[in-house]
């Protein structure tokens, strides 16, 4: 046994025990002591430190595939051990030494490369003498590859498809857990841009594939190659045909406001290319609005008048002549709404017809279909009304007037329904209406066609004729100025036409009879002698018998300013009236 020498230093109250090299000098209060020699005592033994354990345990299950975040964590028994635990795989660290709370520490690691690894978790006591150190048991863990994929192609429409039709393209990916992007593919030819793969599938739509045979594949790549691997579908053969895609579009109008039930509806296609030779087929719903409608330059239009008060599905259907040329197609539905009023028509009649001259009474009668219409007629001329509204009977107005200035005339009729919810407005076509100015027609004597003459008054001084021109007898009929001939037929109930004569010569052309009367304004019978004659042609329905009622025609003549006798005669097939009149 060494021997050690203690030297002593006394303090009060303080038991020492210093230690030399030959010997122990033992102190005690109040006393001062000082031994040399070799000390024999034994001193008692120091404390062990704690023993400790450690476990370990990981977050995911092995295997787990490559690049999976892994928690690992250490439990150091007992919880009061203070230290840091150092994580390994194998003899290798796995980041830095992570310190112990509570018993426990963590790491979380994604960076094990595949394959089968011994971790383990080596607990340093901060404080040796209190605690010892631990390492867990090791866990065998192992990390697999990356989840092998497969992606199937699928596309919209069938092979093959006409050249311009759009076809959608659908990868379906395996599993359908697989984060990535899918790019779609010609051949070697990219089909746009990669798309994302959204719950196992991704799409996208195309109308650029030319004429020929197509390769299809859909080629999916993982956001994370140590997750999911790649994969590519099996090629999908796809045949575009030589047929030109065409597209139609369709319009529906009508010029009534409202569109009522019976309105006239026109439909119009329009078919592009407008080199596309087919056919239209205009649908409402599944129903077809007539026959089919040639295609002309592009277009084809149908007009109806059938449709049913109610909303309609209204569509346009191309037919190619020749579908290796051209491909059908379908319009968008347009939605045409046709309210429950009837729809009505009207015309205008204007009589006498024209031409007439300034004064005559015109009466305009406007007939509105159906004649169950109840509601007023509006007489114009141009964009000016000729009096007050008329109310509509049994579906016919009347308005007469005289107001009509020299000129042509515009004449319409426009009605205006009681409830436009029962009939809807119509207006007639413009009836062309003219007007000659009132004039003289021989020495000052004035003639309105178609107005009753008075009878001659034997004993009437003759209207006063003003100055003849230069060399111009006083008792001509002046030259350039119409002449007025009228025949009147009796009964006014016969109808036909007049055909005026000099003697033998016709003038003019046959005039027809209206109301039993026919006017005729010449300006051809010269200076001479003249027999104005008159023949009487009775229309197809016309039966006139020889009776002493037979009708008879009156022919008033006005020829050198004088109104002269009127002869009547009655004959069986014809009537002729007859007036001489000889200058003098």
């Amino acid at each position: 046994m060494r021997k050690y020498r203690l030297s002593t230093l006394m303090l009060p109250g303080v038991l020492v025990l210093a230690a030399g090299v030959s010997g122990v000098t033992l102190l005690t209060p109040g006393k001062t002591s000082s031994t040399s020699g070799p000390f024999h005592h034994a001193l008692p033994a120091l404390a062990a430190p704690v023993v400790t354990s450690t476990t370990l345990s990981t977050s995911a299950p092995s295997p787990a595939a490559q690049g999976t975040p892994i928690t690992l964590t250490a439990t150091v028994t007992p919880a009061t051990a203070a230290g840091k635990v150092q994580f390994k795989d194998g003899s290798a660290n796995l980041g830095a030494p992570v310190s112990v709370s509570n018993g426990t520490a963590a790491a979380t690691v994604s960076t094990l490369t595949v394959g089968i690894h011994l971790l383990t978790a080596v607990f340093t006591p901060d404080n040796p003498a209190a605690y010892g150190p631990s390492t867990s048991p090791a866990v065998p863990f192992t990390i697999s590859g990356p989840t092998s994929t497969s992606a199937v192609l699928s596309t919209s429409a069938a092979s093959p498809v006409t050249q311009g039709t759009a076809v959608t393209l659908t990868a379906t990916l395996t599993p359908t857990s697989a984060i990535g992007m899918v790019q779609f593919k010609d051949g070697s030819t990219n089909l746009g841009d990669p798309v994302a793969v959204d719950n196992g599938t991704a799409s996208t739509t195309t109308s650029t594939l030319a004429v020929g045979s197509h390769q299809l594949t859909a080629v999916f790549t993982s956001t994370n190659a140590m997750l999911y691997g790649p994969s590519t579908s099996p090629a999908v053969p796809f045949t575009i045909s030589g047929a030109t895609a065409t597209s139609t579009t369709l319009n529906a109008s009508s010029t009534a406001t409202p569109v009522v039930v019976g309105s006239t509806v026109t439909l119009t296609a329009t078919v592009n290319p407008n080199t596309a030779a087919g056919t239209v087929q205009f649908r409402d719903g599944a129903t077809n609005i007539g026959p089919a409608v040639a295609v002309s330059n592009g277009t084809a239009a149908t007009t109806t008048t059938t449709l049913t008060a109610g909303s309609h599905q209204l569509t346009a259907v191309f037919t190619p002549t020749n579908a290796t040329l051209y491909s059908p197609s379908t319009s968008s539905v347009v939605t045409f709404v046709i309210s429950g009023a009837t729809a009505t028509a009207t015309t205008l009649m204007a009589t006498p017809t024209s031409p007439t001259v300034q004064g005559t009474e015109t009466t305009l009668t406007a007939t509105v279909t159906p004649n169950t219409a109840v509601g007023t007629v509006q007489f114009r001329d141009g964009d000016a009304n000729l009096g007050p509204a008329v109310t509509l009977a049994n579906g016919t107005a009347t308005r007469t007037t005289s107001s009509l200035s020299p000129g042509t005339h515009n004449l319409t009729a426009v009605f205006t329904p009681t409830t436009v919810t029962s009939y809807g407005p119509s207006t007639s076509r413009a009836v062309r209406y003219v007007v000659n100015q009132r004039s003289l027609v021989a020495a000052g004597a004035a003639v309105v066609p178609g107005s009753p003459n008075p009878p001659v008054d034997p004993g009437r001084s003759p209207d006063p004729v003003p100055p003849p021109p230069p060399g111009q007898s006083p008792t001509s009929p002046r030259l350039g100025l119409p002449m007025v001939l009228t025949a009147r037929l009796v009964p006014a109930t016969a109808t036909g036409t007049v055909q005026f004569l000099d003697d033998t010569t016709p003038v003019g052309t046959p005039v027809p009879v209206i109301d039993g009367t026919a006017t005729l304004l010449t300006s051809t019978l010269f200076p001479n002698p003249h027999v104005v004659r008159a023949v009487f042609t009775p229309a197809p329905t016309t039966v006139n018998r020889v009776t002493p009622q037979s009708p008879s025609l009156t022919v008033i003549g006005v020829i050198g300013g004088t109104l002269v006798d009127q002869l009547t005669l009655a004959l069986q097939h014809l009537v002729e009236g007859i007036t001489r009149a000889q200058h003098p």
